[in-house]
Formats: C-alpha cells, sequence, structure tokens
C-alpha cells in the first residue's frame, strides 16, 4: 500500500513539472522512496529549479514592493541574502516560473516573487512639519531611542527647539539629526571618558586643576570646557559653571543644544535644506566631517519623516 501512495505521487510530481516545465531528479526521487522522509514533502525536493520556462523576456516595467522584507533569490532560485524594503522601485526585466511561482527578474542574478510587485503610483508626501515633534516622529528618526526615554524627553526637546527657533522642517531635521549623532540616538548625556584629556586646556578655559574632569562634554550636544559652561549658563539664566552636572539633565541638556546651535547662526545653514548647508554644521558642529555617513543618514531620515 506504502509503495502504491508513493508511485502516485511520484507521478503526480511529474506531471506537476511536465505542466510548469520543472524537472524531477530521478535518482532523488529514488531515494525518497526508500526514505523514511517519504512523501510528498521529500518528493518536491526532487524538483530541478534551475531549468525553469521563461514567460517574457522582451518589456521592461517599473514596479515597486508591496511588502517588507521581500526576499531576493539568484537564478537558481536560491536566497541571494538580500531583502526589498516596501516601496523600494525596481525595473523588471523579464518573468519566469521558478519554485511553483512567477518570478520577476529585477537585476543580473536577482529576482523576487512577482505577486509582491505593484504599481509605484505617486503616494502623497506628508505635510510639512512646522510645531514640534512627536514621540512617535523622535523614534523614527533615531530607531535605537527607547520609548521611556523618548517619553521622558519630547517636552524638553520640543521647548529647547522653540527657544532656539529651530521650527521649521530643514531646522528640526538638521538639529535632530546632528543630536541623534552626538548622543548615540539620545543614550548618552555625558560623555563616557573621564574628562581627564581636557585637563589644562585653556583654550576651554580650564585653567584650574581638575577642570577636565569638572567640566566633561555633558548633554546631547557634548558641552565641554569651563568657559563653555560659563558662556551657555549665562545665556540660559542658569549657573552651569557653578553647577555643570545640571548639563546632563534632559531639562538644561537640550536648551544647552538650542543654545549652542543658535549662538553659532546653524538656522541659516538648515534653511538651505541641502548637503551642502548640512556639511557646513556637520564642520562648525565637530571642527570636520568624523561620522558624516552617519550625520547624513539620520538627516535623510529626519526629512523624510518630518516632511521636508
Amino acid at each position: 500500500m506504502r509503495a502504491i501512495v508513493l508511485l502516485v505521487a511520484v507521478l503526480a510530481l511529474i506531471a506537476t513539472s511536465m505542466a510548469s516545465s520543472l524537472k524531477v531528479d530521478p535518482k532523488c526521487a529514488r531515494l525518497c522512496k526508500i526514505s523514511r522522509m517519504a512523501g510528498p514533502h521529500c518528493l518536491r525536493r526532487c524538483a530541478v529549479v534551475s531549468d525553469v520556462t521563461t514567460l517574457s523576456d522582451s518589456f521592461s516595467s517599473v514596479k515597486c514592493s508591496t511588502t517588507s522584507n521581500l526576499n531576493v533569490r539568484t537564478d537558481a532560485g536560491k536566497l541571494a541574502g538580500s531583502q526589498l524594503s516596501k516601496g523600494a522601485k525596481v525595473t523588471v526585466t523579464t518573468t519566469k516560473n521558478m519554485l511553483g511561482l512567477n518570478y520577476s527578474k529585477i537585476g543580473n542574478n536577482r529576482w523576487v516573487a512577482t505577486k509582491y510587485l505593484g504599481s509605484c503610483g505617486s503616494a502623497p508626501k506628508p505635510a510639512p512639519s512646522t510645531g514640534g515633534v512627536s514621540v512617535a516622529q523622535l523614534q523614527r528618526i533615531m530607531p535605537g531611542l527607547a520609548s521611556s526615554k523618548a517619553n521622558a524627553y519630547i517636552s524638553h526637546i520640543n521647548a529647547a527647539m522653540s527657544w532656539g527657533q529651530i521650527t521649521t522642517c530643514a531646522r528640526k531635521s538638521a538639529f535632530l539629526a546632528q543630536l541623534a549623532h552626538e548622543s548615540g540616538q539620545l543614550r548618552y548625556m555625558e560623555e563616557i571618558a573621564s574628562g581627564a584629556a581636557y585637563e589644562g586646556r585653556r583654550d576651554l578655559g580650564n585653567i584650574y586643576p581638575g577642570d577636565g574632569k569638572r567640566y566633561k562634554g555633558r548633554g546631547p550636544i557634548q558641552l565641554t570646557g569651563r568657559a563653555n559652561y560659563r558662556a551657555a549658563g549665562k545665556a540660559l539664566g542658569v549657573d552651569l559653571e557653578g553647577n555643570p552636572t545640571l548639563a546632563a539633565t534632559p531639562k538644561w541638556g537640550f536648551k544647552i543644544a538650542a543654545y549652542y546651535w543658535k549662538s553659532r547662526s546653524l538656522n541659516q545653514y538648515a534653511d538651505q535644506n541641502s548637503q551642502a548647508g548640512f556639511d557646513q554644521i556637520t564642520r562648525r558642529i565637530n571642527g570636520g566631517y568624523n561620522g558624516k555617513a552617519d550625520r547624513d543618514q539620520f538627516w535623510r531620515r529626519a526629512k523624510s519623516v518630518l516632511g521636508c
């Protein structure tokens, strides 16, 4: 009885393969018959994926992925190790049957399941952001930010941006992108190092013993040095020189970041809403272009989330 069931399964698989132009490896089928894994699931593995029928090779069509994490496969049907994100635009040059499904070719040795491709259309752009940011927007800009911190920080961030006139989409995008890089997506409100490296740095106003550690980097933009603590405190009406640890609190840390931004006239570069303008901001904050790729990534994401 078992032999009869297996024979029927083999014949069914062969019939299916003939209909779809797939071949069955005879040796594999024989092993299935004598294996404890015998059955339709085993037999399906005997299909030779590489021999497929091309449905069309004379067209080119632009399509977009309709699902997230769409697997890309090779010509032989194996996983290519890459995926398409939802909305990704591709050019389909041909289609074929593979693994029992219709697949579309989107590049050299790159195929995706046709059923997950659709018309790209023209999705409406989100309305430009003119007020503060929401917790949801903040976390989309900084995916590594914990919900607890996002909720604790959001009112302070919005108050600081309002104070610094960082209220347009272009300004907020640039500001939040730079903070995301400088603070590790707001994970660090105080420099990890001890600050001893700043000891004796007269250019930072560190003229007394212990000033290096006392005035180490704090806040999301890493305020550093006695002179800078004094200047920021004077502008904000708080004694940061006498109480430097206040710079690491959300209430003052974000206001210090906005003070730094405003005092260096960085809004004028943010208003350009261009790569060149954002690079100028990076240079004025960093002194160079360290971490440029990371900063740029956060900037592009922020502009997308906020609608500019």
